[in-house]
C-alpha cells in the first residue's frame, strides 16, 4: 500500500517557481513546529453494528507524531505537513492500522494575483474515528490512500471586490477492491467566486461550481453544476451570521455490461457483448447557515447546510446536515465543549431522495491547557446511526482521553 505520486507532477510547477523567481534580495522566514500525541480511548461498537450480537468492544492506544513546517519571503511561502499515527485495537489486532498524511501548500504572489497549490496523500482506514460520508456505512476493516491536489489564482479587481478560479482533483484507492461495495474514485472539480466587501460588517459572493466524479470498476459518471450567493454579516462584535442558498443540477450515467445473442444460421447462437447505458438527472437546492454568538465565558454557534460530495460507494451524496455548540470557559487553561449533530446522506441519481444513512451523535469535551506546552483533552460520544440496509439502528459510545504535548516553536531568519 504504497504512495501513488503518478500525475502529481504538474504540482511542482508552481512549487519550483517559487523557489526560482523570488527576488534575493527578500529575507527568509522560516518555522518549525513539532507535535506530539498519545490517546487512550473505548469503544463499545466498533463496527457499528445494529444487533447485539455482533457488536464488538475495545481499547484502542493511539500514538501521533506531527511535524509543520513553513519558509516564505515577501512574495512566497511554503509549508508542509507530516503526520504518523499509529492506531492499535487491544482485542482486534487484526485491525490495528497505521495512518500517513503528507501535505504541502504553497502561495506565490504576482501583478496578476496570488497563486496557490496544495497537494497531498493519506494513508488511512474505514474504522477511523472520523465522521466521513462513508463513516459508519462500513462494518469491515478497509484501508484506502486518498491522494489530491489543488491549484488556485486569487485577485482583485477593485478594492472591494476579489475574484477567485481553482481546480482540483481527488484519488481514493480501497484495498483490496470492492470489500462492503466500496469503490475507487476520482473526484475533479472547478471553481470560480466573486466576492465583494460591501461595508466592513457587510460581504457577499456568488459562485459557480463543476464536479465530476467516476468509478472505473462500475463504470459511473456523475456531473454536478452549482450555483451558490452566500453573504456574511457581523451584526455585533460578538454575533456573526453568514449564510447562502443556491442550486445545483447532476446528470448520473451508468454503463452497464451485457450480452445480445445473436442467431447465425450457420455458427449457431453467438453472444455478443454490449453495454446498456443508463442515465438519470436530477436536481435540487444547497445551502449554508451559520451563526455564532459569543459573551463573556461561554458561546454558541449553530450551523445547517446541505452539500453535495463524493462517495465510495460508487456515487455522489447529498449530504444534509445541522449542529449546535455550546463552549464554555471556567478559566484560562480549561474549556469545555458540548456539541450535538444530526447527519443525512442520500445518493445523486436514480436513488435521490433515498436516505441512505442518518447520523446523530453528541457529547461532552473537556480541554486543560495544563502548561504552555502539555494539553490534555478528555471527550465521550454517544452515536446512533440508521441504515436503509438495517432494520434497527446501531448505537455506539466513546470514551476518549488525549495528552497531547506542542514544542515551543522554532523560527527564524536570513
Amino acid at each position: 500500500m504504497g504512495v501513488d505520486w503518478r500525475g502529481w507532477g504538474v504540482a511542482a510547477v508552481p512549487l519550483t517557481l517559487t523557489l526560482s523567481v523570488s527576488p534575493s534580495v527578500c529575507a527568509l522566514e522560516w518555522s518549525v513546529d513539532p507535535l506530539a500525541k498519545a490517546e487512550i480511548r473505548y469503544n463499545d461498537n466498533i463496527r457499528s453494528n445494529p444487533t447485539l450480537a455482533d457488536q464488538t468492544e475495545d481499547l484502542i492506544h493511539q500514538e501521533t507524531a506531527q511535524v509543520e513546517g513553513a519558509l516564505a519571503s515577501e512574495l512566497w511561502d511554503i509549508a508542509g505537513t507530516l503526520r504518523v499515527e499509529e492506531a492499535t485495537y487491544t482485542k482486534n489486532s487484526e485491525l490495528s492500522t497505521p495512518i500517513y498524511y503528507i501535505g504541502f501548500d504553497a502561495s506565490y504572489q504576482t501583478e496578476l494575483g496570488v497563486w496557490s497549490a496544495r497537494l497531498s496523500t493519506l494513508q488511512d482506514s474505514t474504522l477511523t474515528d472520523t465522521l466521513s460520508i462513508d463513516a459508519d456505512l462500513v462494518s469491515e476493516h478497509v484501508p484506502f490512500d486518498t491522494d489530491s491536489i489543488s491549484l488556485g489564482w486569487l485577485r482583485s479587481l477593485d478594492e472591494r471586490t476579489q475574484l477567485q478560479l481553482s481546480v482540483g482533483r481527488v484519488d481514493r484507492a480501497y484495498h483490496p477492491i470492492g470489500i462492503s461495495g466500496l469503490r475507487d474514485y476520482e473526484y475533479t472539480t472547478f471553481g470560480s467566486t466573486v466576492t465583494r466587501q460591501y461595508t466592513e460588517r457587510l460581504n457577499a459572493s456568488l459562485s459557480l461550481n463543476f464536479n465530476g466524479f467516476s468509478t472505473p470498476q462500475t463504470h459511473t459518471d456523475s456531473d454536478t453544476l452549482e450555483l451558490m450567493a452566500e453573504a456574511t454579516y457581523q451584526l455585533a462584535d460578538t454575533l456573526a451570521v453568514s449564510g447562502g442558498f443556491g442550486l445545483r443540477s447532476s446528470k448520473t450515467k451508468v454503463i452497464i455490461p451485457a450480452t445480445f445473442l445473436f442467431e447465425s444460421p450457420s455458427l449457431g447462437p453467438i453472444l455478443i457483448p454490449v453495454e446498456e447505458i443508463g442515465k438519470s438527472k436530477s436536481t435540487g437546492p444547497i445551502f449554508s447557515l451559520d451563526a455564532t454568538k459569543s459573551w463573556e465565558t461561554y458561546s454558541v454557534a449553530l450551523s445547517a447546510s446541505r452539500s453535495v460530495s463524493p462517495s465510495g460507494f460508487g456515487n455522489e451524496t447529498v449530504a444534509t446536515a445541522l449542529q449546535a455548540r455550546l463552549t464554555y470557559r471556567f478559566s484560562r487553561r480549561l474549556k469545555g465543549v458540548y456539541t450535538a449533530s444530526l447527519r443525512e446522506t442520500s445518493s445523486v441519481g436514480d436513488n435521490a431522495g433515498t436516505s441512505t444513512q442518518e447520523r446523530f451523535q453528541a457529547g461532552p469535551v473537556v480541554t486543560w491547557n495544563m502548561t504552555e506546552d502539555w494539553l490534555l483533552r478528555a471527550r465521550y460520544v454517544h452515536m446512533r446511526v440508521d441504515r436503509t440496509i438495517f432494520d434497527t439502528a446501531a448505537l455506539g459510545n466513546r470514551f476518549a482521553l488525549t495528552l497531547e504535548y506542542v514544542w515551543p516553536k522554532i523560527s527564524g531568519s536570513y
